[in-house]
């Protein structure tokens, strides 16, 4: 079962209905209680659509009002996508190393290429390999030859390898460590690499 409609008029009916229930939860409460992560599903279906522009004005919407929220590895993957597409490739750029640093799984997923189980510590579900496999099959296929290329060169690119290896890296230290002081340490370097990454 897929999270979207396939038919357009169903999709738009889906963001109205999500974007009129986010306005009525931050009327009633002062706040969005989105317990369902409509905010999540929104930019994936303005993508859907192939509304990049639209997305691209969700996306800032969702950065703006939820700037501490970690955010949704499939919703990330849309972001790079919308950001290609309406040509700011810098900041796809940093997309993919956000969603690299979310889940190592997806991009290798998007790309065709098999990607071994990791003995990494995995922080949530989110960064596990079944979460990147089980990622909505349209959302994949919105990647065409084009996007798939730019994909493909910043993930090999030396500087995102580097970073990437340095990333699990850590995390594998992070995996083997119960030390709380050492963790703590650990934790912060990760902290240091996504801060130098961005």
């Amino acid at each position: 079962m897929s999270f979207f409609p396939k038919d357009p008029v169903k999709i738009k009916a889906r963001i109205k209905s999500y974007e009129n229930a986010l306005k009525k939860e931050f009327k009633t409460h002062g706040f969005y209680d989105d317990g369902y992560g409509k905010r999540y599903l929104l930019g994936p279906l303005y993508v859907l659509l192939r509304d990049y522009k639209g997305a691209i004005k969700h996306f800032e919407w969702f950065e703006t009002t939820f700037s501490d929220d970690i955010g949704e590895p499939y919703q990330y993957l849309c972001w790079i996508l919308s950001l290609y597409k309406t040509g700011n490739l810098e900041k796809a750029k940093k997309k993919i190393y956000e969603t690299m640093f979310m889940n190592l799984y997806l991009i290798p997923f998007v790309l065709g290429i098999d990607q071994p189980n990791l003995p990494i510590w995995h922080g949530t579900n989110l960064a596990e390999k079944l979460y990147a496999l089980e990622c909505p099959k349209e959302l994949i296929k919105l990647w065409d030859t084009e996007a798939r290329k730019f994909l493909n060169e910043v993930w090999f690119n030396p500087e995102t390898e580097k970073i990437r290896n340095q990333y699990t890296s850590l995390l594998k230290d992070l995996n083997k460590e119960d030390d709380r002081d050492t963790r703590g340490s650990i934790l912060n370097k990760i902290r240091e690499l996504k801060n130098r990454s961005n």
